[in-house]
């Protein structure tokens, strides 16, 4: 699909870079079964519930455990896209809700997380399409900001 195997043998596997992941839950993360990889290197640097303002960020929705997956895996059969940088995982989103508090919380994650990556360092994450106009201006705006920040942002429909 990606041909991540030329990458990779080409040394393009984001050793000593970080990477922050920003959405809505790591559901299963601290279960060593499918990412022993992750957690032998002890590469999950840090991590944090912006929700419900906790230390404990291996819950909520699975879809960026899914996506950590496909980036970090690392076994001896399945080795993921970008499999040695040091990873940040931060919840900023409730998956049931739309509120304006996401868009606050991503801005606020962002500001944070800046201060850890440096200049050659880039990290992403989604922002909703929501159905609420005054939830779009806000979804612009926090867009506006990171893009001046070199971030990379998916439009999620």
């Amino acid at each position: 699909m990606l041909n991540a195997r030329f990458l990779h043998k080409q040394n393009y596997t984001e050793k000593g870079k970080i990477v922050a992941i920003l959405d809505a839950g790591f559901l299963g993360v601290n279960t060593p079964t499918l990412f022993v990889s992750l957690h032998n290197k002890k590469i999950i640097l840090v991590g944090y519930d912006f929700v419900k303002d906790s230390n404990n960020f291996y819950k909520g929705n699975s879809h960026e455990t899914n996506i950590l997956f496909i980036m970090g895996v690392n076994t001896t059969n399945l080795i993921g896209t970008v499999p040695d940088p040091s990873y940040y995982l931060f919840i900023t989103k409730d998956f049931a809700t739309e509120k304006e508090i996401e868009r606050s919380n991503g801005v606020e994650t962002v500001e944070k997380t800046d201060r850890f990556i440096s200049p050659d360092n880039n990290y992403g994450y989604g922002i909703p399409n929501f159905q609420n106009a005054l939830n779009n201006e806000l979804s612009i705006k926090e867009f506006e900001w990171n893009s001046n920040k070199f971030i990379l942002i998916q439009q999620l429909k």
